[in-house]
Parts: C-alpha cells; sequence; structure tokens
C-alpha cells in the first residue's frame, strides 16, 4: 500500500485545511488550522482517558456526542485551554460560535481542539479576530504549512494518505497529526485529524476509529505521560460515493488502509519525540493474552533505564527483564527469549551460547529496530513503538515555557 507523505487531508475529495496567525503565543507563525469539508460529514472521536481534560476537549466531547453532521474544525496551537475553567469554556464555545458564523453552518456543525501550554488563559478574542482570514485561505494555502500551524515542540509536520480501490471506485483516506512530548498510550500533547471521502454512517464510524487507534495512536510513548488534550477525529463526507458497511466487501480494504494512515501519523509522532535519535519496536509475544503482552511491552518501552540504555546503545539486556517482571503479571522468566533486532540473546532464560554482545550494541546503533520478547506462555502478540531519552529531552522540557 503507497503511502504520501507530502499530502494528507488534501488528498481526500470534499476537504480543505486552511492557517493563519493569531499570536496564540508567538508572533510572525502560523498557530491556527481550519479542516473544512464541502458538505456535512459523519465524524467519530477518541480522547484522552486522564482525568483532567482541557476545556477545549470538553466542548468537543459535547458536540460530537450529538451524533450530527460537522462541517468545520477548528484547531489551535501554543494554548492548551486546559485547567482554564469556566473562562476557557466560555472561550472555547466564543470560538465555535466565531467559526460557524463566518462559514455559514450551526454551533453544532463545528469540533474544537487545542494543544500548548497548561494554565494559560486561552486568547479567544485574538482566535475569533484572526477568523476572517482563517476562512479566506481555505484550499489555498499548502497543507505542509497547514500541518505546521499545530505543531508545538515538534521539529516537522506529519501528513499522510493513501487511497483503496472499492467497487471499482478510489476511496481516500488522509490525515495531519502533531505531537512530539507528553505521548502515551491510552491517547497519549497528541492531536490527529483523519479524513475519508468513503460513506460511513456513524455507529460504524466509532468502531472504525476506536480500533484503528487502539493499534496506532495507542501504541505509541515518547515519556509515559497522557496528555489533557489528546484527541483523534474521523471524519467521512462520502464524496466517493462509496459506502461502507459492516458486510460490505470493501470493509477489510478500508480498514487496511485506514489502519496504515495511522500508524504512519503515529511512528512519526513517535520518530520526532523530544530530543529522540531513536524508534524502538517492543514487540511481545507468546504472551497469556494481548492485554498481558500490551502492559509488558509498555512497561519496557516506558522504562527511563531501558531508554537510557537505548540511547547509549547499551545493549543492558536486564534492564529489559527487569522491566518485564515489574509489571504483576505473572512471568516466567525461565521460559523467556530475547532478541535486540536480529541479535538473538537468550532462550528459554538461558544466555545463547556465543553471545556476542558487540553483535547486539551494533544492532542498537541503527536508527530503527526491533526489541523482542518471548514470554513462552501463550499464543497473543502486542507491540508498543517507543523512543529513547536524551540530554536534548531534558532541555526541552525544563525550558518549554520559557
Amino acid at each position: 500500500m503507497k503511502i504520501d507523505n507530502k499530502k494528507g487531508i488534501t488528498a481526500v475529495k470534499g476537504f480543505s485545511v486552511s492557517c493563519a496567525a493569531a499570536e496564540v503565543k508567538y508572533k510572525d507563525r502560523n498557530d491556527l488550522l481550519l479542516i473544512s469539508s464541502d458538505v456535512p460529514a459523519n465524524a467519530a472521536g477518541v480522547f484522552t482517558l486522564n482525568k483532567v481534560k482541557a476545556e477545549s476537549l470538553l466542548l468537543c466531547e459535547e458536540i460530537i456526542k450529538t451524533n450530527g453532521t460537522y462541517s468545520h474544525v477548528i484547531v489551535n496551537s501554543g494554548n492548551a485551554n486546559a485547567c482554564t475553567g469556566k473562562a476557557g469554556m466560555e472561550g472555547a464555545k466564543a470560538v465555535v460560535a466565531a467559526v460557524a458564523k463566518e462559514t455559514g453552518c450551526t454551533d453544532k456543525e463545528v469540533l474544537i481542539a487545542s494543544t500548548g501550554v497548561i494554565g494559560e488563559p486561552f486568547p479567544a478574542d485574538r482566535i475569533v479576530a484572526s477568523l476572517p482570514k482563517l476562512t479566506k485561505n481555505a484550499g489555498k494555502n499548502d497543507e505542509i504549512e497547514c500541518a505546521k500551524a499545530i505543531m508545538t515542540t515538534d521539529t516537522y509536520p506529519k501528513v499522510s494518505s493513501t487511497s483503496v480501490t472499492i467497487d471499482g471506485v478510489t476511496v481516500s483516506i488522509g490525515g495531519i497529526s502533531k505531537g512530539a512530548g507528553m505521548i502515551a498510550p491510552n491517547m497519549g500533547t497528541m492531536l490527529g485529524f483523519i479524513c475519508t471521502d468513503a460513506k460511513i454512517e456513524t455507529p460504524l464510524l466509532k468502531e472504525l476509529t476506536k480500533d484503528a487507534v487502539n493499534h496506532s495512536f495507542n501504541r505509541i510513548t515518547i515519556d509515559g505521560d497522557t496528555s489533557t488534550n489528546d484527541t483523534v477525529l474521523l471524519l467521512a463526507n462520502g464524496k466517493a460515493d462509496v459506502t461502507i458497511h459492516t458486510n460490505s466487501e470493501g470493509i477489510k480494504a478500508f480498514k487496511d488502509a485506514l489502519l496504515a494512515v495511522c500508524i504512519d501519523l503515529a511512528k512519526m509522532i513517535v520518530k520526532d519525540g523530544e530530543g529522540a535519535t531513536k524508534l524502538v519496536n517492543v514487540i511481545v509475544k507468546d504472551a497469556f493474552s494481548v492485554p498481558d503482552a500490551l502492559t509488558i511491552a509498555k512497561k519496557i518501552a516506558n522504562s527511563p533505564l531501558v531508554k537510557t540504555a537505548i540511547h547509549g546503545e547499551d545493549p543492558n539486556w536486564g534492564r529489559i527483564l527487569g522491566a518485564a517482571g515489574n509489571t504483576g503479571i505473572p512471568f516466567q522468566y525461565e521460559k523467556s527469549s530475547l532478541w535486540i533486532g536480529d541479535v538473538q540473546i537468550l532462550k528459554n532464560g538461558e544466555l545463547i551460547k556465543g553471545y556476542n554482545e558487540n553483535d547486539a550494541n551494533k544492532a542498537m546503533k541503527d536508527a530503527e529496530y526491533d526489541i523482542t520478547l518471548s514470554c513462552g506462555s501463550g499464543f497473543h502478540t502486542a507491540n508498543i513503538w517507543t523512543t529513547d531519552f536524551s540530554k536534548e529531552y531534558i532541555s526541552i522540557n525544563a525550558d518549554y515555557r520559557s
């Protein structure tokens, strides 16, 4: 399946993007993104499980629960509109109302998301004042520039798209995402906006969104912190004149294409992790259940000791086994086997005869590689994409609000 990283949402029929500068945090940089559909689209969303949720996110959840149709998504960077209380909620509502007024739709047709610093007053007035130029730019801005508008500590924009033929018709899927820190599974600040021109009714759209997120955005971690603002929205406007339903022949092809775009965007987030130099796929196999495999993989992927070893290219495999045994899940070391890249280190709990640490060190010099742990206790597999901890990670987060 061919993935395009030059176009995302604009590869999909009937969708357009635009950006503008509202000086939410910085002067002279775009910080607003508007995603628009030519015709009202069905939508589904998956949101953070953090108990502290941003006011913009709470409003978006409330609007999307109406199971209506949606024409626009307004996104700002520079301010998370989180922990801002009543004023923040009123500000989010004011932005939504202003977008509706500018575009000639209703408040219930506009979804909202925010990303940036937590706890700062939400500058709704500056955003509202910038909406005329934002809506005027609809379909005129370069999509890469639009993707940059929602970046915070990201170092590059993230767009992805693909297409699949269903019933002889080309169906496109494309998206934009952002994230580089405060990233952990369970919608852990990360935003993702996916669009398709297939026609999909809301109940199925919710299922497809949840499944795709669970196998992509919820399989990544940078620092183990789930954000207050994490949001993934999937919009379907039906412009391709192809209907996807539960029993349709094309549903598998569509799900595969949707997952491919989501995984591509998710992996870009990990690669762009704050101070990151490595992308490592932690694979746990032969576990008693998928939840067990996921729990063990997350523990390894989030371990500061493992992540610093990854950065130092140090095949200190004891750290990996120590993390795996520290989950509370029954783990029999004597049945476990371990690989770093293609280099096997353990088999049934014993060091491989002739194992050479230099080989594992060489494997860890690659920018991307796998760490694979076999539990030897079942038949189930799960994975988590992670990255290393570097000195740069500390510097970025120590100076983030400066």
